[in-house]
């Protein structure tokens, strides 16, 4: 029997009657199996992850006139009341994997994992008690999932997967019934399945653009539970016509498919299809005892500070700015939203090797770029660049004010000489924080009646007038170098002989070789070309980071590019650009079109010219 009121499954129903979950799931089994036999083939034959040490699925079904209260209470919660209700959960023995649920009335998947070995009993007397989540307002039903399952890393006992991405399609999860009879021949073809066997079976589930991310038999007889991810956003109809479909589990003869769209908000696994990344930034400004950044300076350069930075998942880059006797700043880059989220604690462990020599807590602003200009100077060799800091509030509508206004002056921003580059940071929709990057302190006070002049025909949009301190970077991670690209001024068919990319999303290549050895190449890029997507896995050892230079002329369109120390510069049509290894591409305001003259061979040794 299928579950009921399920408002965002596709799934046809023959009787529309909402029952109780509890009649739903509580059936006798239509026909008896071998347990005991069936559970013994699991346990010896199947190469799946056996849980570790005890997995539970919980489907939880609102109380009536509950769904309003609950999604209210954790509207309200802080992160320290988040943090807080975890903490209890675990002293208590239970951690919480995922929370999926399909509407904001519809039912709700968890899986839950005990640190110890307990019984359903014991569990379901948890979860229904009054520290469980949402005491009186769901109707639990609670299953044990048995051996053979496909199951998150344990939290008690395996490292701790990396934070989870944004996916860019869309996440399901699936409750499974066997059909009359189907249940014996599954589970003896699950436990004659080969390593070799279930990693074509889930390449093939990728090729066809999904993933199964957990697999949750919970009884010999069903049901199954299974969470799934699309590459592409689907409609729950589309997810069910694959599920369903010849290539679904089980080709549409061994279950009956019920489908869940998990909607926002849920806590989900790490996306296998994530979102580009987007770069974060986190300026933090720190009160510092008067004349203690020689101290502060001499632990960052030693060797245990730096392997802490080298030990913090997803951190790019770091810079250490002195703005006076008395206050510091750090301007940290991070891969993406999930890594900058544990910035705090990462943070908050380097600065304690600094504590006595810091007069309060940091102060963070934390953003993303929602403008970059890249400058025509680049950092002098022994000499730390300098940065102004300037903070912008922001009336109704001077968001959009300033990202319309601030192209215009490119060209005034062009002419400033020493400036390396600027980033204007969106903390939110009433907030800037703008870095500016100079070369040296007198090429930033030659710049300063140009900033001030340019700051006024925008005042109008400020609540207050800027904020701005001056600030010399004595420090940086990974130790910055003098040169790392440079972009120069401006200087005055027939079919590819390479394509990588599937259509719409391309890189095309046209090679010429000279008798002598020497290359130029013309390449178009598409909007979208994802070099992680689609270069990465066909380079030797995956490398995560363009291993090529490249050194040419952009005859068109803009390019985007994300160096490994989170340095982000654009180079723009009718300008050169030399580009070193351990970088990105990104192609996100529209094609474009580059002649190339380095001699790197990474992409071109295969053709034959």
């Amino acid at each position: 029997m299928p579950l009921q009121d399920v408002s965002n499954s596709p799934a046809k129903q023959g009787n529309t009657r909402r029952k109780s979950v509890f009649s739903v799931f509580g059936r006798k089994k239509s026909k008896e199996l071998a347990v005991d036999a069936v559970t013994t083939t699991v346990d010896q034959d199947t190469t799946l992850v056996k849980p570790e040490p005890c997995f539970f699925s919980v489907i939880h079904e609102f109380n009536p006139g509950k769904a309003a209260e609950f999604w209210e209470m954790i509207g309200s919660f802080s992160p320290a009341d988040w943090e807080a209700m975890a903490k209890k959960h675990h002293d208590l023995g239970f951690h919480n994997h995922t929370f999926l649920p399909s509407s904001p009335t519809g039912l709700v998947n968890c899986v839950w994992e005990a640190k110890d070995s307990t019984a359903v009993e014991d569990f379901q007397a948890f979860i229904d008690g009054p520290d469980g989540p949402g005491p009186g307002i769901f109707t639990n039903k609670v299953y044990k999932v048995m051996p053979g399952a496909v199951l998150p890393s344990s939290f008690w006992h395996e490292a701790v997967p990396k934070p989870t991405m944004q996916t860019s399609g869309s996440f399901f999860w699936v409750y499974h019934e066997f059909h009359e009879g189907a249940a014996a021949g599954f589970w003896e073809m699950m436990g004659s399945m080969t390593p070799d066997g279930m990693a074509q079976m889930n390449a093939k589930n990728r090729s066809l653009g999904f993933e199964n991310h957990s697999f949750q038999p919970l009884d010999p007889a069903g049901p199954c539970i299974c969470i799934w991810e699309s590459k592409e956003p689907l409609a729950a109809e589309e997810f069910q016509a694959f599920i369903d479909g010849p290539e679904g589990p089980g080709a549409g003869a061994v279950f009956r498919n019920q489908v869940f769209k998990v909607m926002p908000g849920a806590v989900l696994p790490p996306a296998k299809f994530p979102q580009p990344s987007v770069v974060q930034h986190r300026i933090n400004t720190i009160p510092i005892k008067p004349g203690s950044m020689a101290s502060i300076l001499a632990i960052a350069e030693s060797d245990d500070f730096q392997m802490q930075m080298e030990s913090f998942e997803g951190l790019l880059s770091v810079e250490m700015l002195e703005i006076d006797q008395s206050t510091m700043c750090t301007h940290s880059r991070w891969q993406s939203e999930a890594y900058v989220s544990t910035a705090a604690a990462a943070f908050s462990k380097a600065l304690g090797s600094m504590k006595e020599h810091l007069a309060g807590p940091p102060m963070p602003e934390i953003g993303t770029v929602a403008w970059h200009f890249s400058g025509r100077a680049v950092a002098l060799e022994g000499i730390e660049p300098v940065v102004r800091l300037t903070t912008m509030v922001l009336k109704p509508g001077g968001l959009e004010a300033m990202l319309e206004f601030l192209p215009t002056k490119e060209g005034t921003f062009a002419a400033l000489g020493g400036l390396i580059s600027v980033d204007m940071i969106k903390v939110d929709n009433k907030r800037l924080v703008c870095a500016a990057k100079y070369h040296s302190k007198p090429t930033l006070d030659e710049a300063t009646p140009v900033i001030g002049a340019t700051l006024k025909e925008v005042a109008h949009h400020f609540t207050a007038p800027p904020a701005a301190s001056i600030a010399q970077r004595v420090w940086s991670f990974p130790k910055a170098s003098a040169i790392s690209m440079t972009i120069c001024q401006p200087t005055d068919g027939s079919a590819p002989d390479k394509v990588l990319g599937p259509t719409g999303r391309q890189a095309k290549m046209w090679m010429t070789k000279l008798p002598d050895g020497r290359q130029a190449a013309r390449i178009a890029i598409d909007q979208g070309f994802s070099w992680t997507e689609t270069i990465k896995p066909i380079l030797p050892g995956c490398p995560d980071w363009c291993p090529a230079t490249h050194f040419g002329y952009l005859e068109s369109g803009t390019m985007g590019v994300l160096l490994k120390d989170g340095t982000e510069r654009t180079v723009r049509a009718g300008e050169t650009y030399f580009i070193p290894p351990g970088h990105l591409p990104v192609l996100s305001q529209g094609p474009a079109v580059m002649v190339e003259f380095s001699q790197d061979t990474t992409y071109t040794k295969d053709i034959k010219k």
